[in-house]
């Protein structure tokens, strides 16, 4: 139904677009999976079709409402990136978000209403015995509370000292190593003066040009001290064309011959200028405006930029008090600003979409304890997962930046799933202990399997050739074993010990 929608609205499939189908497992079956498990509960007790199929509409329908739209937040967000590619993916998944709980909710009642057969959505019996022997598993692990905050603690702790050493000096193209496009670019990088572009532009101010001799000196220096760079490599700038004149002019006598020449000269060399195809694309017609183009290795971003503010320095202090100005230009040098951007507008739609989340989680439970609760919870997995990044060296890059927002929203779905069973169990008068019990065998089964799905789902995506997809699978893989592990385990242990009085 989407790819058709896409199909008619001649919106094109992006690079991106291979992760509809991880996205469509996490709300669709993430909501048949709860639903399913409540059906089998309610049709096990002895009750008709009807009566299980409107319990479980009743008790889950809302919450994955509540589950729904918070992913679809996480990813509507992904809006603030300035990468078009980013954008169309946020609008395009929070879409399918919405259309996958629609029509879940339309559909999947009357698969319920019409299954005659009681045994037709029983669970697997292996998928049962793993089950059982996890919690057991679990229940003795709870027994020892204060040792399992002590390390959970201490796995947040080196997560924050992990953050500090993540990567952003990634390289421009993510190509993976040991493969025949690499040995391509290597050989590129070393033998062509480096994949990379690099330019500065020069403007004179009003009322002045250029071409006049005075700041024509200036240029030749900076174009000298471009050219003498070790980084920099086939400098190419209008200085260029006045030197071949120049040499053409004076052909033996060149170097006895002052450089820049007089005014007039000037123009006789920019006249020669003028019939040469294509010999305008370093200036403009009035000469207010000149280009410097080099080729440079790519060591990665930081060093790049590092490398680009001392050029742009040492260029000012030639230019001193000209009326020059110069600032960095090109493509690639556009690139990297939208990457950095891209990325530091992706943390900013996580800390919105944790806001918005935690809104709707409080207006939903009535519960600032409970809001505060789920939010830090569901922090732990993206911070751990952030922490690893940064041990291991990954590059964090605008690509993979979304994984956080993506992995809190995959997060916060199982938590909430999880907190209102614990709510709506309460509301029969159940002790603490046992609410908390319930929740973790009835609502702990749709966790495991909708975790073991969404897990298997993000693994294929571990083997794309692009980095980035290798690196967005693995680290979603991570956040969905953490949270399970923080669900199950951690949020019974806080919830008993520590926060029975928000109940």
């Amino acid at each position: 139904m989407f790819l058709g929608g896409m199909v008619y609205l001649e919106r094109p499939l992006g690079t991106m677009s291979v992760l509809f189908p991880i996205i469509i497992l996490i709300v669709g079956v993430s909501d048949v999976i709860h639903m399913l498990i409540k059906f089998n509960i309610e049709r096990s007790k002895g009750l008709s079709e009807y009566k299980s199929t409107l319990l479980t509409m009743k008790e889950i329908g809302w919450i994955t409402f509540i589950t729904s739209f918070t992913t679809a937040i996480g990813f509507f967000v992904l809006f603030l990136s300035p990468m078009k590619a980013m954008q169309n993916l946020g609008i395009e998944s929070g879409i399918i978000v919405l259309i996958t709980y629609i029509l879940t909710l339309m559909l999947l009642p009357v698969f319920f209403l019409r299954s005659k057969h009681q045994k037709l959505y029983l669970l697997n019996g292996n998928f049962n015995f793993l089950f059982n022997k996890l919690l057991i598993i679990i229940f003795k692990i709870q027994r020892h509370p204060k040792s399992v905050i002590r390390v959970f603690g201490v796995l947040i702790a080196i997560s924050i000292i992990g953050l500090f050493f993540i990567n952003t000096n990634s390289q421009q193209y993510s190509i993976p190593k040991n493969s025949k496009l690499k040995e391509n670019y290597d050989f590129f990088e070393n033998n062509f003066g480096g994949s990379r572009g690099f330019e500065i532009i020069l403007s004179s101010k009003k009322g002045h040009f250029l071409n006049d001799k005075n700041l024509l000196v200036i240029v030749d220096t900076i174009h000298s001290y471009l050219s003498i760079s070790t980084d920099l490599n086939l400098v190419k700038s209008p200085i260029l064309f006045y030197r071949a004149m120049h040499r053409s002019f004076y052909p033996v006598t060149n170097k006895q011959h002052e450089f820049p020449p007089d005014q007039n000269t000037i123009y006789r060399y920019e006249n020669q200028f003028s019939r040469l195809e294509n010999a305008n694309f370093l200036w403009n017609n009035d000469k207010t405006m000149f280009k410097f183009s080099a080729r440079i290795r790519d060591p990665g971003r930081d060093e790049i930029k590092i490398l680009n503010q001392e050029i742009i320095d040492n260029v000012n202090s030639i230019i001193d008090k000209a009326p020059i100005e110069a600032r960095l230009s090109g493509i690639d040098f556009i690139i990297d600003k939208s990457h950095e951007q891209s990325i530091q507008n992706l943390l900013l739609g996580l800390l919105l979409a944790i806001v918005i989340v935690g809104i709707t989680i409080g207006l939903f439970f009535k519960s600032k304890g409970l809001m505060m609760l789920t939010l830090l919870l569901n922090l732990i997995p993206v911070l751990i997962s952030a922490g690893i990044m940064g041990f291991t060296g990954m590059e964090l890059r605008g690509e993979t930046a979304l994984v956080f927002t993506v992995g809190f929203v995959i997060a916060v779905d199982d938590t909430i799933h999880f907190f209102s069973k614990i709510m709506w169990e309460r509301k029969k008068g159940e002790t603490i202990e046992s609410l908390v019990k319930i929740a973790q065998l009835e609502c702990g089964k749709a966790i495991v399997a909708t975790s073991i799905i969404l897990f298997g789902g993000f693994f294929v995506l571990m083997l794309s050739g692009s980095l980035e997809i290798f690196t967005l699978g693995l680290l979603a893989g991570i956040i969905i074993l953490v949270t399970l592990l923080v669900d199950l385990i951690l949020a019974p242990i806080i919830i008993l010990n520590y926060f029975n009085r928000y109940l």
